[in-house]
């Protein structure tokens, strides 16, 4: 009768072990998870703000465009003037949505770290009940 009480013993704790191992594997998946969200989204705010970059240099250059050609006819002018507004208007667009795009969204392992949080709860629920 020992036995069964030390094997029931033993088999309990392999058994938690087995259960805190399996966790541990899903909590690691998740923070790769996350760890890949951050990597795109960084990556398309650095897409972004290059990009906002290129609009805001096109936009320098018909401006440049527009100061040299200013004894040319009216046409051209406003033309050339139109464009530089809509590359500006387009850098300065994209600008605040790179800036949006890389706000902190509460840190990077805030999803797994709330997971961790919920499973403690249960595990201190089904202790005060057992």
């Amino acid at each position: 009768m020992h036995n069964d009480k030390t094997g029931g013993i033993f088999s309990s704790l392999r058994q938690l072990s087995m259960t805190a191992i399996e966790l541990l594997i899903v909590r690691l998946a998740l923070i790769g998870n996350e760890i890949e969200f951050e990597k795109h989204r960084i990556l398309g705010g650095l897409m972004t703000a290059i990009l906002s970059l290129c609009l805001f240099s096109m936009g320098i250059l018909f401006l440049c465009a527009l100061l040299i050609f200013i004894s040319e006819p009216d046409t051209r002018l406003t033309v050339i003037f139109w464009i530089s507004i809509l590359f500006l208007f387009s850098g300065t667009y994209f600008y605040f949505k790179s800036r949006k795009m890389m706000a902190s969204t509460g840190g990077i392992f805030n999803v797994s770290v709330s997971e961790l949080k919920k499973d403690l709860a249960q595990l201190h629920s089904k202790t005060s009940d057992g």
